[in-house]
């Protein structure tokens, strides 16, 4: 997601720079923007309780169970995360914006998590699924790998939403404004994300 609007937005806009920082966690990335640090960010609204940072809704990511395909359970059309109580989870660092949903789908199921591993890129925990080493709760990924089945839960279908954030009542440049006004024009309100929106972007403009 990320890439392509950077990519459209540069054509239409060449003298438009970016700086981009990838892996913040999100309370780290809600302190640099209050902080003044940068200027836009890409990120779960609300969920730090920062008051002062306005959000434009861009759309919500369903979280689907990764398992090996090889898995006693992989054939299922759906799950609950009940029945997943046993299992060992391959999960991100706890101050992933993934990890904090995860952990509260646990809580609400009344049950603590066994994790097997924790990590920072998704794109590595789904290597280790296909290779049997536990089961994982993700965005669906972009294109299928081998060896990982992703499948829905039920009855509850949990969403990650994503939103651009950015400090109300502080002066924003120009290039700024416009790449946020191009961002919520340009989302789809649907559309999964690719691995690569899966990491925390900060964006800061500069004219």
């Amino acid at each position: 997601m990320v890439p392509g609007l950077i990519k459209e937005y540069r054509r239409k806009h060449p003298r438009i720079q970016f700086t981009l920082l990838v892996q913040r966690s999100g309370e780290m990335l809600m302190k640099e923007l209050v902080a003044g640090s940068i200027d836009l960010c890409l990120s779960v609204p609300g969920m730090f309780g920062q008051n002062d940072v306005r959000w434009s809704h861009l759309l919500d990511e369903e979280l689907l169970i990764a398992l090996p395909q090889t898995h006693r359970l992989a054939a299922r059309r759906t799950l609950n995360m009940r029945e997943l109580s046993s299992e060992p989870f391959l999960a991100l660092s706890p101050e992933h914006t993934l990890r904090i949903i995860f952990d509260k789908m646990c809580a609400d199921a009344s049950f603590l998590p066994k994790i097997a591993f924790e990590g920072m890129d998704i794109a590595t925990l789904r290597g280790l699924i296909g290779a049997g080493l536990g089961i994982g709760l993700f965005p669906p990924a972009r294109a299928r790998l081998a060896g990982v089945v992703e499948i829905k839960l039920s009855p509850a279908r949990p969403i990650r939403p994503l939103g651009i954030g950015w400090v109300d009542h502080r002066y924003l440049p120009a290039s700024a404004i416009e790449f946020r006004k191009f961002v919520v024009s340009n989302s789809t309100g649907s559309r999964s994300l690719s691995e690569a929106g899966e990491r925390r972007w900060i964006c800061k403009l500069e004219p």
